[in-house]
């Protein structure tokens, strides 16, 4: 009997950081996936980098036995990973083929593939919240966890404005006419919005920060410290599975919640499900997320965890099709019917400021012909600049816009290619802005007093 594998799925995470051409544009602005194939392909074939610099895709050490008797085998691919499965191949009575797992998989097997980190440099040029009140992991899936997806993506919705909620420079949300608006911080230090002309308007967020393990730390964020709090876990039908309260005579800015259970009580939480978070304290404070306990994935040096269910509530994102063959007709791109489906993970750069200083630590001259795009940094002595508005990081072009106000609909912006930063170590400025040093030398881009 012949040995065959074959392609089961494909994981494709499009990071903006990477994946930007030379005019400033991502490969999210590709409408189509026809056209971000061709994105990617002249990438690959210029010898650009991708994600997998940082990150590497494998099985969990837990599965990995199981896996091994479904003959699943990952490899890595161009920017994710591709997931093989051992098959049989049935010649139909029309002679046309197909390709049937040599080992049935269930509709309900759950192929998790954790996405480790091989150093933290993801950490820094991924657009994600520097703050945040527990330290959550990432949680992809092509089934409704807890939105249901829009086939070829596996990112959770963008939430709306919400009120009263403290927004760190570049989150997204979507506002009351669907635009996609990333969040920033002007030079007064007022927030402000940034719409983007996106094609796809599907991107990781903070929606999709959903794993923990059962024991962790909650912090609570921008002074709002109560004396009293009550932690509930609540199921689907809003049912409290359980409940931590915290009393003290004293503010309470952090705390460890145990969720886990007594050796002699059934474990309702891990690996279950995705519950409802909610948080209440005692001085008007409220906070609701969804969470996804896994003791087994948690770790430091794991970016997140994708799950991929055979069989899902969306048909579009099933590997197996009704009559068990290998489910080939979600491929938008497929062309002879042998192609398997390719889920879209899209990350957006880390949205900075700019500060620039002199590498001999003369003070910077402010170019009138450069005052759309660049602001004396105030009180820096010696003198320093400072874009005005954020630009999305990108390994290989660097520009930056001008300072009108958005770029929504047919509004132009204009750029201007400036140096890229060496280092990127973050720093948050006092007017809340997310900024990155770039030392420079003198030139008539950067003339020195």
């Amino acid at each position: 009997m012949d040995l065959i594998y074959k392609t089961l799925f494909e994981i494709r995470l499009l990071h903006e950081f990477f994946f930007i051409n030379e005019s400033g544009n991502p490969i999210f602005n590709e409408a189509n996936a026809t056209d971000r194939e061709i994105f990617l392909m002249n990438d690959y074939m210029n010898d650009h980098e991708s994600i997998n610099r940082d990150v590497s895709f494998d099985f969990p050490d837990e599965f990995k036995e199981m896996y091994n008797g479904f003959h699943l085998r990952i490899i890595p691919s161009y920017s994710g990973c591709k997931v093989f499965v051992r098959v049989n191949k049935i010649t139909m009575p029309d002679n046309s083929i197909k390709y049937q797992p040599f080992t049935a998989l269930p509709d309900d097997l759950n192929i998790f593939i954790a996405i480790s980190k091989n150093n933290d440099l993801i950490d820094t040029y991924t657009n994600s919240r520097m703050i945040r009140s527990v330290q959550s992991l990432y949680f992809f899936s092509n089934d409704s966890v807890p939105d249901a997806k829009t086939f070829p993506f596996i990112v959770n919705d963008i939430s709306g404005v919400k009120s009263g909620y403290i927004y760190e420079q570049g989150e997204l949300v979507l506002d009351s006419s669907n635009n996609l608006i990333e969040y920033y911080y002007d030079n007064e230090g007022n927030l402000a919005e940034n719409f983007i002309n996106s094609k796809i308007k599907s991107f990781s967020n903070e929606n999709d920060r959903m794993l923990l393990p059962l024991k962790f730390d909650y912090t609570f964020m921008n002074g709002n410290n109560p004396t009293q709090a009550t932690f509930e876990v609540k199921d689907k039908s809003g049912n409290t599975v359980k409940s931590i309260s915290v009393t003290s005579p004293q503010p309470i800015s952090k705390t460890t919640l145990d969720f886990s259970y007594k050796p002699d009580e059934p474990d309702k939480l891990s690996l279950s499900g995705v519950f409802s978070f909610q948080v209440n304290a005692n001085n008007g404070f409220s906070e609701s997320s969804n969470i996804f306990f896994a003791d087994a994935f948690y770790s430091t040096s794991n970016w997140g965890i994708v799950q991929i269910k055979t069989k899902t509530s969306n048909t579009d994102f099933d590997l197996i099709s009704s009559d068990g063959f290998l489910n080939a007709g979600n491929n938008a791109v497929n062309v002879d019917g042998d192609l398997p489906a390719i889920f879209l993970l899209p990350v957006k750069s880390r949205f900075s400021n700019y500060r620039y200083a002199n590498n001999a630590g003369g003070s910077l001259q402010l170019q009138n012909d450069l005052q759309a795009y660049l602001s004396l940094v105030e009180n820096s002595k010696p003198a320093q600049l400072i874009s005005n508005i954020p630009t999305p990081l990108s390994k290989y072009y660097f520009m930056i816009p001008d300072n009108v106000q958005n770029a929504q609909n047919n509004i132009t912006i204009n750029h201007k290619y400036f140096p890229n930063p060496v280092s990127y170590m973050l720093k948050k400025d006092e007017k809340k802005r997310i900024c990155i040093n770039v030392v420079v030398p003198k030139s008539d881009l950067f003339p020195v007093a």
